[in-house]
């Protein structure tokens, strides 16, 4: 497999720290799981179509029932699986919530494209765009972005990338996570990392469509 830096691995890795796992069975297999909910099936034809051309092989998604409801998602299976992730990527084998780090290929490179494309990969997976009212009275509309992560090594390391993309954010640590807001904020924001998941594009269009006129 050709690991060479791209874009592409970038939101991978993006996609993984926010919605991945990957785990060990009892006859010393590997697995990788991405999943998300059952409205991103746009979305996740673009996930599947990333891990097929990073793994040479056709991936099916799934539809499966966990506690929590239905998910969908895609299941990789095998050595090479556990050597990119963890030998590779260093993404921990079983539970990664408070422990997750962005990989030091992405952090050590000095292509702004790959940090966009980590953050397009987190966001579509673990972030979030919405309203929130300011001012007296709750008189002012102001867009937010927003990262989430129990690990608090990895949301300083978002903050890192987006102060490199001269973003202005800032760490709400009792909340675990990064924001930034703003309309011009905001606005270059959605136009530089150019999310893939439909979810997000469509609050826009709803909350924001000045915004989604512009920028989608």
């Amino acid at each position: 497999m050709n690991l060479q830096i791209t874009p592409e691995k970038a939101e991978i890795c993006g996609i993984f720290a926010g919605d991945g796992t990957l785990y060990k069975t009892t006859d010393s297999g590997f697995v990788l799981e991405i999943r998300g909910g059952t409205d991103e099936v746009l979305y996740y034809r673009h996930v599947k179509l990333l891990f097929e051309n990073l793994f040479n092989r056709k991936i099916k998604i799934l539809k499966r029932k966990y506690k929590g409801g239905f998910t969908i998602g895609i299941r990789l299976c095998g050595k090479l699986v556990m050597d990119v992730f963890h030998n590779t990527f260093n993404f921990p084998i079983g539970k990664k919530s408070r422990t997750v780090k962005i990989p030091s290929f992405i952090l050590n490179s000095k292509k702004p494209e790959i940090w966009k494309s980590y953050l397009r990969g987190e966001f579509d997976t673990d972030g979030s765009i919405y309203i929130k009212k300011t001012g007296n009275k709750n008189r002012y509309k102001q867009p937010v972005v927003s990262f989430t992560s129990l690990s608090y090594t990895h949301l300083l390391q978002i903050k890192d990338l987006l102060d490199r993309l001269d973003f202005n954010s800032w760490i709400e640590k009792s909340n675990f996570r990064v924001r930034l807001c703003g309309w011009s904020t905001i606005k270059r924001f959605l136009k530089l990392i150019n999310p893939n998941n439909e979810r997000h594009w469509k609050r826009v269009k709803r909350l924001m469509p000045r915004i989604y006129a512009e920028v989608a």
